[in-house]
Order: C-alpha cells, then sequence, then structure tokens
C-alpha cells in the first residue's frame, strides 16, 4: 500500500516520492477511495507464509479466554464461559415472587 500511496502522490504532484517512505499519516486514509483499492495480493501473502487466520488456527479460547492477550492469569475462562457463569440462577431469580409472575390471559 505504501508503494501505491507513493504512486498516487507522484501522480497526484508530479514530484517524484522518496525511495525510502516513511508511511502514509493516519489523516491520508480518510481520503483512500477504499473501493479502489484491492487486498487480494496481500492477503494471497498471509496465506502464503502460513500467516492468514482461519478457523482451524482459531478458537473461542484463543480468542477470548487462556491464551488470549487479555489472559492475565493463564485461568481466564472464555466469553462463552464466562457468560455462562454470569447467567447462572437468573431464570430462578426473574420467576421468584408475585413481582414476576406471568401475565393473566384472561380478557378484561
Amino acid at each position: 500500500m505504501g508503494e501505491r500511496h507513493a504512486s498516487l502522490v507522484q501522480a497526484a504532484t508530479g514530484l517524484v516520492a522518496d525511495a525510502q517512505l516513511s508511511g502514509a499519516d493516519v489523516a491520508d486514509f480518510e481520503r483512500v477511495d477504499w473501493e479502489q483499492v484491492n487486498l487480494d495480493e496481500w492477503l494471497a501473502i498471509l496465506a502464503e507464509t502460513r500467516n492468514y487466520p482461519t478457523l482451524e488456527d482459531r478458537d473461542l479460547g484463543q480468542l477470548t479466554g487462556t491464551g488470549s492477550e487479555y489472559d492475565l492469569s493463564d485461568q481466564r475462562e472464555d466469553a462463552a464461559e464466562r457468560s455462562d457463569t454470569r447467567s447462572d440462577g437468573l431464570g430462578r431469580a426473574r420467576h421468584q415472587g408475585n413481582a414476576c409472575a406471568a401475565p393473566s390471559t384472561t380478557r378484561r
């Protein structure tokens, strides 16, 4: 993308871009016409070098539990396990007492 950015700068300004590209400013990204950007070559390079994540490479535990960057203690439950733990007993508590009784189906 850096090479493409340099050629676009050269085309727009007539100036030859510096061979040592420093990269693009964050502000430059808002001017990018993303409809014209083709990431196929970059994605192919990721796949060829085995850096393209696949479902076989990733699971919920790696993304949200033990093994994720958020696991500071090597004991983090994944998102599904944490959700189950948090919801334990909610069904029982919601239906106890008259305040949560089912609505009447009798017409008045």
